[in-house]
């Protein structure tokens, strides 16, 4: 019986650590996330700017909130662009026993738009996927994101990082 209540007493502080090194990745995500935000405005005051000394400095308040390129020519391709997913390095140990399964997921638009997914790099900490991809744009493309994960078989896929 001392060996059941010790294994139940590992096992509860295994969970506990489990729920703590998780609420860390969090908290490091949200800090990204943050950056990531601040850099966002920082491009659009850029943007607003270079707008305004181009169009004048009205030009910008006279357009309605939402809006967008002419209607004939929002889902035209205008652009062909190449996406290159090199590396990564110095991952976080997403499980226990064996680190990482790292592979990304490119989309547009907050997700409306998958682009690429990247071969499952097992067990590194390190991951090489040497991957390009070339996708057209249409003027309603908007913004590229790119999400590192963690492949799980039993549960959901971990969040590692994103841009």
């Amino acid at each position: 019986e001392e060996v059941h209540l010790r294994t139940e007493q590992q096992n509860k502080e295994l969970l506990e650590l489990m729920a703590m090194e998780n609420t860390r990745r969090q908290l490091g995500m949200f800090q990204a996330q943050g950056r990531i935000l601040q850099k966002q405005h920082r491009i659009l005051a850029l943007v607003e700017r270079l707008a305004a000394t181009q169009l004048g400095e009205g030009a910008l308040a006279s357009l309605p909130e939402d809006a967008e390129a002419p209607e004939e020519t929002t889902g035209s391709v205008f652009a062909t662009l190449q996406l290159s997913i090199v590396e990564a390095d110095g991952l976080p140990r997403m499980d226990i026993i064996k680190g990482c399964d790292g592979f990304c997921v490119a989309f547009m638009d907050g997700g409306h738009q998958l682009v690429h997914t990247t071969q499952v790099v097992p067990k590194s900490l390190a991951p090489t996927w040497n991957e390009e991809v070339m996708f057209n744009l249409t003027r309603r493309n908007r913004v590229l994101s790119v999400m590192l994960l963690d492949k799980d078989t039993l549960t959901k896929d971990d969040l590692v990082g994103c841009c």
